[in-house]
């Protein structure tokens, strides 16, 4: 196999990598899916998703990936599996047949991954990472550009950020971005994942189904009014929340359509429980307990969605499907306690990279 110097445009930043020309896979992606236990339904279509199956299997066979492939992995990179963990639509997608194909209820398009890792494993997760397309074909290349390297060493061992191939096109390799969190999803919120890392048996590849229903109802900014008017013309009103008190000149803008498919996702296919495949509501709520500015912005979130099905049943999801997540939504609001506290600006962190509305 020829190598050829492959130069990538990222931003305002030109990075060279070493890489096969075209880009290659030189691995059996249904072999690993086997092997790291990913079930048949996960729809395949999706770039990001193949490449998890891989970044799965390397980090379960991080203590062999030496002896595997000593030219890219000179030392043992860890004595024991790293525990990468997947958040947001990549975690639906592992959990949720509902997602997946185009048929599906709550099928959505998956444009890039956001994984996790504990703190104490981010070094070895580097390594593991920068190795993989050397290893496991081109297809799969992690890399850092300059403006990466700055940026990760901002953020104090919290978030770190990669450049991959995010699809492969006619005209060449699409460029995307792989954020990896440490311990915790710190954005508009903080949400613990730690335990997530302890319990293997449950969550092997994510982390779980309450902390993936918190981590998409952590979404929340607030806007000046007139966009709230465009995004009624627009057809864009199940976003806006409903909460009295607020600054009048502003209004408050919740999840994003695909973030509620993906919440309704986990309730319809899931029951509330606990133990593995089960949605733990009790450990959410003893979460939300601790932080009443998270437990507000989660059931604003979810009284939205509950009071907005009509969105989900007009984009495939039919009024059985859709009753059966508004039962489980009930219950979930049930046991959340309201927050009583009222709050005219924002109770949210505001300094975080978040999609604008437009």
């Amino acid at each position: 196999m020829s190598l050829s110097k492959v130069t990538l445009y990222v931003e305002d930043d030109q990075t060279t990598i070493q890489a096969s020309w075209p880009l290659t896979a030189k691995v059996d992606l249904d072999s690993l899916r086997k092997e790291d236990g990913i079930p048949e339904y996960v729809d395949l279509e999706y770039f990001p998703v193949r490449r998890s199956i891989v970044v799965f299997w390397a980090a379960m066979n991080a203590a062999k990936l030496h002896e595997l492939y000593p030219d890219v992995y000179p030392r043992k990179v860890s004595n024991e599996p790293i525990r990468f963990l997947l958040f947001g639509g990549g975690a639906v997608k592992l959990h949720c047949r509902s997602s997946n194909g185009k048929s599906a209820p709550f099928y959505r398009e998956l444009k890039d991954l956001d994984l996790m890792v504990p703190k104490k494993q981010v070094d070895k997760a580097k390594t593991l990472l920068l190795g993989l397309g050397e290893a496991f074909g081109s297809q799969f290349v992690h890399f850092l550009t300059r403006y990466d390297k700055r940026y990760n060493g901002l953020r104090a061992g919290r978030r770190f950020r990669y450049h991959v191939i995010d699809d492969i096109l006619e005209q060449g390799p699409a460029v995307g971005v792989l954020d990896l969190f440490a311990d915790s999803i710190d954005l508009r919120h903080k949400i613990d994942c730690r335990q997530d890392f302890e319990r293997p048996q449950e969550n092997p590849f994510t982390i779980s189904l309450g902390n993936i229903i918190l981590s998409k109802c952590q979404y929340i900014l607030d806007a000046p009014a007139e966009l709230g008017d465009k995004m009624k013309a627009e057809g864009q009103s199940y976003r806006i929340l409903n909460y009295e008190g607020y600054d009048p000149s502003r209004v408050i803008i919740g999840m994003e359509l695909k973030d509620m498919k993906d919440v309704s996702s986990v309730l319809y296919d899931h029951e509330i429980g606990s133990g593995a495949e089960k949605i733990d509501v009790a450990s959410m709520v003893e979460a939300l307990r601790k932080d009443e500015k998270l437990r507000l912005t989660v059931r604003l979130n979810l009284e939205n969605l509950l009071r907005n099905g009509h969105v989900l049943t007009s984009h495939r999801a039919g009024d059985e499907v859709t009753n059966s997540v508004r039962k489980k939504l009930e219950v979930a609001l049930r046991e959340i306690p309201p927050v009583e506290k009222k709050f005219k600006k924002p109770w949210w962190e505001e300094a975080v990279e978040t999609p604008t509305v437009s």
